[in-house]
């Protein structure tokens, strides 16, 4: 859940919207839907909503209350950067999955796909 919070704030660090009031309902994050102000048929809203009540108007209310707490954290390098366990170098990484080798090779074996280096974009680029 932590990511998820994380990944719906992205709008309001990168200042696309104002305020909390504002994410609520922009249309190009997850969150308005998680909301119930928005629609996207490939979102898994109840099952986010499950985290924190099995009533709907309270789920809401808690996760609301959940994405708030998150706004005075800012950027979180853990959840930014893709960086694997002590000891172990960034090359061992796949900047498209966050989480360690072990996670990204079972991710990647699941889905077919190869693992790659993606290469990092420079901040500019992604609003930063």
């Amino acid at each position: 859940m932590e990511l998820v919070r994380y990944i719906h704030l992205n709008p309001l660090r990168a200042g696309m919207v104002k305020d909390l009031r504002e994410l609520d309902r922009y249309p190009w994050s997850g969150h308005s839907a998680i909301m119930g102000l928005n629609k996207n048929d490939w979102q898994e809203v109840e099952e986010a909503l499950l985290h924190f009540s099995v009533k709907e108007a309270r789920a809401r209310r808690n996760y609301r209350r959940f994405v708030e707490g998150g706004v005075e954290q800012g950027r979180r390098p853990d959840l930014q950067e893709n960086r694997v366990s002590k000891g172990e170098c960034k090359e061992d990484s796949d900047s498209r999955i966050l989480g360690d080798r072990v996670f990204i090779e079972r991710v990647l074996d699941d889905t077919d796909e190869v693992y790659q280096n993606v290469p990092e974009y420079p901040p500019a680029l992604l609003g930063g």
